[in-house]
């Protein structure tokens, strides 16, 4: 599976999961305290090591980081050494889809709307699809 692959199943399990509970995932990526994400993740793996296992190498590097830049980064330097995106516009491709998905997640919180979870799903990953330039994204 190519990174561009891994990056978008990654990130549909993340927003399905991150939407369904906006709060958790708002203050635990983005909350007063999300810098100490990193060594609570780090000790959660040392407790619960089987957790990692079956992961792919990529997944892992993902999985294991706090800070949800760095989470995304091993994944956009794959995609670069791949082909699937431009080095000069790697960084501003990983800062749009982050922002893109904190703001939705922001409105889930604030609106406390579940029926809106599909439509900013479906926002997200438009936004998401054309930032990769994957094919028919505005035809969905």
């Amino acid at each position: 599976m190519k990174a561009i692959e891994v990056y978008e199943t990654v990130y549909k399990i993340f927003t399905k999961h991150s939407f369904e509970q906006p709060e958790i995932f708002h203050t635990l990526f983005f909350g007063k305290y999300s810098y100490k994400l990193e060594n609570i993740i780090k000790k959660y793996y040392e407790i619960f090591p089987d957790e990692i296992e079956g992961h792919i190498d990529l997944t892992k590097a993902m999985l294991t980081q706090g800070n949800i830049y760095d989470r995304d980064l091993p994944i956009i330097t794959k995609m670069i050494k791949e082909g699937s995106i431009k080095e000069e516009a790697a960084s501003s491709i990983m800062e749009t889809i982050i922002r893109v998905h904190q703001s939705y997640l922001s409105d889930l919180l604030h609106k406390n709307d579940d029926s809106l979870i599909e439509k900013y799903t479906q926002g997200f990953f438009k936004i998401f699809n054309f930032l990769l330039k994957k094919e028919d994204t505005w035809q969905q």
